[in-house]
């Protein structure tokens, strides 16, 4: 990993961090507790789109059968007394805003003018919205987790988790510090991690799954005409279909590459390791050379079967195998 790099994930962590803190102090310097619910109902299309940002909480959002957005917040300050535990839970407001057929739901804190005004209070949301809406969320601190909507969903979070099920619309998610977990996708995907691991199953599209520091693992994969998967430090696996016509590309700086396919897959092959192992179980005809002056330390390029797929495996420290289901 080069220098800027590095730098880049530095500072990407740190900026995260300071945003939650500016609202949401260590709690060695709280004592006292007040909590307040928020229940609110609000009328969308079908097909309309939900947008929520948070700064600090757990958001979950959920598909269901009606034509309307139900939301159950809970607010929880604390504070070194009651009462200003009680005050600073009135200074944090939930905004909920319908323009057309797209309804924003907002935390919204009050200007900090110095680290001794800031404040410690939290906003976790669980939220319904009609199966075929799209979602859009953003969270400064907390988890996030979606399950069952039929549109597509888009997520930035800088601390804390990512879990997304049964989506029909495709995801397109970030993560600064934390995992991602998805599962039972259809539609073209994205996801992106910066320090933390990345878990893909049961998508039927292409994927695009890249951490800097973690594992990339995408399994039952179908249908897709593009996959690809990287980590600069960490391991990269593959286990799915190869579509005839499909590109598949995996990567690794400081890791392993695996790609488990089923044993008739065709497909055009190169693979390169500069101080790993090659190994496949799949009989390859060699149009290229193993090794060589001027290339990579180990090098395989060939074709399997009629050929037709590309796939593409790259490594810098770390073996390939590439094994029949």
């Amino acid at each position: 990993m080069n220098k800027s790099t590095k730098k880049a994930i530095r500072r990407a962590v740190v900026v995260g961090a300071l945003l939650a803190l500016a609202v949401f102090p260590l709690a060695a310097f709280a004592e006292e507790k007040i909590e307040q619910k928020f229940s609110k109902v609000e009328a969308l299309a079908r097909d309309g789109k939900v947008i929520v940002g948070n700064v600090s909480g757990m958001v979950e959002v959920r598909g269901w059968p009606e034509a309307q957005v139900k939301i159950e917040a809970l607010k929880v300050s604390k504070a070194k007394t009651e009462a200003k535990a009680k005050e600073n839970l009135d200074k944090v407001q939930i905004v909920v805003q319908k323009t057309g057929e797209i309804l924003r739901i907002e935390t919204k804190y009050p200007e900090q003018k110095g680290r001794n005004e800031s404040i410690s209070v939290s906003v976790s949301y669980q939220i319904w919205i009609p199966e075929k809406a799209s979602l859009s969320v953003t969270n400064t601190r907390g988890s996030v987790t979606v399950d069952g909507i039929g549109g597509a969903f888009e997520g930035r979070i800088t601390s804390g988790n990512a879990t997304l099920t049964r989506l029909g619309g495709g995801a397109d998610c970030y993560v600064v510090s934390g995992t991602t977990k998805a599962s039972d996708i259809v539609g073209d995907s994205e996801f992106t991690v910066v320090s933390g691991n990345i878990s893909v199953d049961k998508v039927k599209g292409s994927v695009q799954a890249e951490t800097t520091s973690g594992t990339v693992r995408m399994t039952g994969i179908e249908g897709a005409k593009s996959v690809r998967g990287k980590a600069l430090s960490g391991n990269v696996t593959y286990d799915g279909k190869i579509e005839k016509d499909g590109k598949y590309t995996l990567e690794a700086m400081s890791g392993q590459l695996e790609m488990i396919i089923p044993a008739d897959s065709a497909f055009d092959l190169s693979a390169e390791s500069f101080s790993g192992g090659i190994q496949t179980d799949f009989a390859v005809a060699m149009t290229g050379r193993i090794g060589g002056e001027h290339g990579p330390a180990r090098e395989l390029r060939g074709t399997v079967g009629q050929g037709g797929a590309s796939v593409r495996l790259k490594a810098f420290s770390g073996h390939i195998q590439i094994k029949k289901k």
